[in-house]
């Protein structure tokens, strides 16, 4: 079967696969049931075997929804949809934007969380999503135009991405006709290994790099 993307954490693996329905299929560890579906032992709170997927297996509630991207930390998973739709589940520690309520207290890394077996969908259909990051407490989403939404602390913020400009730089004069006299500012891609979202990192049309 053909791959369009993949994305994989520590623990587990996400692919999307280019064909007509736009199959996701997932495999690893599922503690948290971050794979989007259960297997044995599921939510047993220890990383042993009886809380893996072996075997890649569909995610059933993304059939049929035109993903266009995926994405997953250690603990969660994200599927994007074309008309903009954002599916999260797993364990939810802020990064899904939203509170959710649950029997299921779990804690991590000295904090409380819930974790999510029927999928949180966050609509950001003004927006066209060009990129989707995860980390264990953030999620990250990059916007045409330099928008970012952030979803933390149970909350959806957005921000306006910084131009690639530089106090030091001057153009020169003398080849204003033949050269474009401002610095492209396009962010064409962004990465962050922190848990926690800090250092996150840009990259610039231009080449340039803001952190």
């Amino acid at each position: 079967m053909p791959i369009n993307k993949i994305s994989t954490s520590d623990h587990h693996t996400l692919v999307l696969c280019d064909n007509e329905s736009s199959t996701v299929y997932s495999w690893g560890w599922n503690s948290y049931s971050q794979l989007g579906y259960q297997t044995n032992n599921s939510n047993k709170l220890n990383f042993d075997e009886s809380a893996c997927g072996l075997v890649p297996r569909r995610i059933s509630f993304l059939e049929n929804k035109n993903i266009v991207m995926v994405a997953c930390s250690k603990i969660h998973s994200c599927a994007v949809t074309k008309n903009g739709e954002v599916y999260l589940w797993g364990l939810n520690m802020g990064q899904m934007g939203k509170i959710t309520h649950s029997n299921q207290d779990v804690e991590y890394l000295g904090k409380h969380g819930h974790i999510v077996i029927k999928p949180i969908i966050i609509t950001l259909k003004h927006l066209k999503i060009e990129q989707i990051i995860c980390s264990e407490f953030v999620t990250f989403i990059r916007s045409e135009n330099n928008v970012l939404t952030v979803f933390v602390n149970n909350t959806v913020k957005t921000f306006k991405i910084p131009l690639a400009r530089s106090k030091n730089f001057k153009e020169i004069d003398a080849f204003n006709h033949f050269t474009k006299r401002e610095i492209p500012s396009k962010v064409v891609d962004m990465k962050c290994s922190n848990k926690s979202g800090n250092n996150l990192c840009f990259r610039y049309e231009c080449g340039r790099v803001g952190i």
